[in-house]
């Protein structure tokens, strides 16, 4: 019996754990009234209208119409409201924790606007501002079980029929002033300097439950930042884009918390060690070439062969390079150096000497036709001969290089 009794006792407990509702955990919060519990003031204290309801601590903020549209119902005023879990029927539902939420909304209009604080907090700190919402838009009233309503998130064929079905295609998002500046009044602008998260469209935010009936889920929003002066503003946002029967946001569970920059220590690990310095492997000067000798031809012909004058070689110029090339490298001569070739001009001085002491006297014949076939033959000969040296010359210095 006293066995069963505890058991019945322990299943009660579990049952009123599972109860309560899901607590939204923000230690060193910076907010004030973070969870809308407190008390709130009259929305003409601050310049909203008569039937709006707005939680201590929090300010509204709205653009006030839409100069690009004619017609009437854009960027309308919205009302804010204070939702009591206790007082509503689903006020399970749009309260997200505690016992109370704050809303805003608009009807057959879309609206710009929110809600925003500003916190001291230390100047250079990193701060991040998160907030629980849930949207609820439509043209239809479609109420689950008689419990709650969920938005009309069908998309119509043609925007003609929005007027009786779709959404608002409802986005929220959340931002911080960095600087801690905030609108001079109700309606007037916003700062342009608020870092805004990633917007969130309704159809977003749908959800089923476990036997498969459509939830508007409450979602978390979160943007980060870093201060640049000793104070920031938080500032929520709604922002539907069509005028629907049902434009409302719920908004509960603020945070705002404040970290240091961490600079990053560099660890041991870290420290780039410099490698030392390889010294440039030094590439030996080519070694100068001896120049050749030349070698005396030999020759039939009696009259000595005056010497030709000897061609200098190029200079070896050395290549500034790390690495020999693997085949010879053929270096070109400067402007100044003479060619490589020797010049055909001794040839021909070799020819005119010979041919002026062999030569005939002008005017006459030769008597002897015999001297003028050897004189023929040792020429060719003689061509042959330098022809040969210049060759050999040739060869032997493209050889001399090469290894």
């Amino acid at each position: 019996m006293r066995r069963m009794a505890m058991i019945t006792t322990l299943v009660l407990v579990t049952l009123a754990l599972l109860a309560l509702p899901v607590r939204a955990d923000c230690p060193g919060n910076l907010l004030r009234n973070p969870g809308f519990e407190g008390g709130n003031y009259h929305g003409p204290q601050v310049g909203a209208s008569q039937s709006s309801y707005i939680s201590d601590n929090w300010y509204p903020w709205a653009v006030l119409g839409d100069p690009s549209r004619a017609e009437p119902g854009y960027n309308h005023e919205p009302e804010y409201k204070i939702l009591i879990r206790s007082q509503l029927r689903d006020g399970w539902y749009r309260v997200f924790e505690g016992e109370r939420s704050q809303g805003f909304f608009t009807s057959w209009s879309t609206h710009t606007a929110g809600f925003y604080q500003q916190v001291n907090v230390p100047h250079g700190t990193r701060v991040t501002f998160s907030i629980w919402t849930q949207i609820y838009t439509g043209q239809e009233d479609i109420i689950i079980d008689e419990r709650y309503p969920v938005s009309d998130l069908e998309q119509p064929l043609t925007e003609a029929t929005r007027a009786v079905k779709g959404p608002g295609d409802y986005r929220v998002s959340i931002g911080i002033d960095p600087h801690g500046d905030a609108p001079a009044g109700f309606g007037d602008s916003i700062p342009d300097t608020i870092v805004w998260s990633t917007p969130v469209l309704d159809v977003e935010t749908r959800s089923y439950d476990d036997e498969g009936r459509p939830v508007d889920e409450w979602v978390r929003l979160s943007v980060s930042t870093i201060a640049q002066s000793d104070q920031v503003t938080v500032f929520t946002r709604g922002q539907p884009d069509f005028r629907t029967k049902y434009n409302d946001s719920y908004w509960d569970a603020a945070c705002l918390v404040a970290e240091a920059v961490q600079t990053p220590t560099p660890t041991p690990t870290q420290t780039l060690v410099p490698s030392p310095t390889l010294r440039p492997t030094v590439t030996p000067l080519p070694t100068a070439l001896p120049t050749p000798t030349p070698t005396a031809v030999p020759t039939t012909v009696p009259t000595p062969i005056p010497t030709a004058t000897e061609t200098p070689l190029p200079t070896e110029v050395p290549v500034e390079t790390a690495t020999p090339q693997p085949e010879a490298m053929v270096i070109p001569p400067t402007p100044d150096a003479p060619p490589t070739m020797a010049p055909r001009v001794v040839d021909r001085e070799i020819e005119e000497l010979w041919l002026a002491e062999h030569a005939a006297p002008t005017g006459e014949m030769s008597a002897e036709p015999a001297r003028v076939e050897r004189s023929s033959a040792g020429l060719t000969l003689l061509y042959i001969l330098n022809g040969l040296f210049v060759f050999a010359v040739i060869y032997w210095i493209r050889r001399e290089r090469r290894r």
